[in-house]
């Protein structure tokens, strides 16, 4: 089967150097999560991808973004040319990606990433144009997206009506875009199939956390409980994106256990993951966070070998209750509670937890994992079509 992937994600090499390209921190989660996905589905398929990257003349340091295409075993990225005017950038967007389908193969499937809106735009003005049926991944509740307001969450909600199919990330996910019951397969994330590879650790014993860096997330909470509560030489390791870059660099001049790192490649989150004493989600519970959203980087922390504290979550919890410290919320007290936990945890006792965690996450969740689940789904999908 010949996929047709529209995406803001791109090749593993090719982001490394587009993020350089950038004078701020970037959110990565979309990058992390699709091209993972990207790869699974290529196990067994060829895969065309469209991935039309973001771009900001203020925040860039380059005029424009160049088209390209990069080859890697069964995925073909193509990149069309990003320009800075939004009415000349969007035509010539729509122009070059016509120029793509003249070379597709006319019976693909089109997937397409439901949270970006030129991206969903662009997917289902072309499955209509050349008649192909299209299948959206909805990651997240479009009114969980920082800095959107209502017409943006009402804008892609109308336009995946023509959807024919999702792949959903929580089973409110599936009844917010799909809404009319058609076809859908429903998992809650995907992680690599290797372990990760740990490198030299250069900062000793330390608490990590990697993700959104707004106060909403939690993690400046957590930072005032670290201060606070964690003595001696333990370190914490932060990085991500959507920062308060004074406030955080204030934080960190301030104490020197907290080290910031800014916004860094999943690869080196990986290994960083790996090596702390402990990885933690601090974001706080709300009932529509845990209705729309999974804290995807809690899955990585689970396949890291590394002790993870959560606050809880309803649908990890099902497959993890007993391979993660979960607590209520991000109180002091909660916290208190989950380092009190883990400071009586033995070598046997830990080396349980996190490796049941392994086990289970790979078992459920890997990029092989994932792919039989799909392909399984795809396969029922394309034959009722026919």
């Amino acid at each position: 089967m010949n996929i047709i992937y529209f995406t803001t994600a791109q090749d593993k090499t090719d982001f490394a150097s587009y993020i350089s390209l950038w004078n701020v921190p970037i959110n990565t989660s979309n990058q992390t999560f699709h091209n993972k996905l990207i790869r699974s589905i290529a196990i067994n398929n060829h895969v065309d991808v469209v991935s039309i990257r973001p771009f900001s003349k203020g925040n860039c340091n380059v005029d424009y973004l160049e088209s390209a295409d990069t080859i890697s075993d069964s995925i073909h990225w193509h990149y069309p040319k990003i320009a800075r005017g939004k009415l000349t950038s969007f035509r010539s967007l729509r122009r070059d990606i016509k120029n793509l389908f003249e070379h597709f193969y006319r019976n693909s499937l089109i997937i397409t990433d439901t949270i970006n809106p030129t991206v969903l735009y662009m997917a289902t003005y072309f499955a209509k144009k050349y008649k192909m049926p299209i299948i959206g991944v909805c990651t997240d509740s479009p009114s969980n997206i920082a800095g959107t307001n209502r017409a943006y969450t009402m804008f892609l909600l109308r336009l995946a009506r023509s959807l024919n199919g999702y792949i959903c990330l929580t089973p409110g996910l599936n009844e917010l875009f799909n809404d009319q019951n058609k076809p859908a397969i429903i998992f809650e994330g995907i992680v690599e199939n290797e372990e990760p590879t740990k490198e030299k650790n250069q900062y000793g014993k330390y608490i990590f956390y990697c993700g959104a860096l707004a106060e909403k997330y939690g993690i400046y909470n957590f930072i005032k409980f670290f201060q606070v509560y964690i003595k001696g030489d333990v370190k914490l390791v932060i990085c991500g994106h959507h920062a308060d870059e004074q406030r955080l660099n204030e934080i960190n001049s301030n104490d020197s256990r907290i080290v910031y790192l800014g916004n860094i490649l999943n690869e080196e989150a990986l290994s960083l993951e790996a090596s702390a004493w402990c990885n933690v989600n601090p974001r706080p519970f709300s009932e529509d966070l845990d209705r729309y959203s999974v804290p995807s980087k809690v899955l990585e922390y689970l396949n890291s070998g590394t002790p993870t504290i959560s606050v809880k979550n309803t649908r990890l919890q099902k497959y993890f209750n007993a391979d993660a410290i979960w607590i209520k919320n991000n109180t002091d007290e909660d916290f208190v509670e989950a380092f009190q936990k883990l400071n009586t945890f033995t070598d046997q006792d830990k080396n349980s937890m996190v490796n049941r965690a392994k086990e289970q996450v790979q078992k459920y969740f890997s990029i092989d994992a994932i792919n039989a689940k799909l392909d399984g789904f795809l396969y029922l999908f394309t034959r009722k079509r026919t």
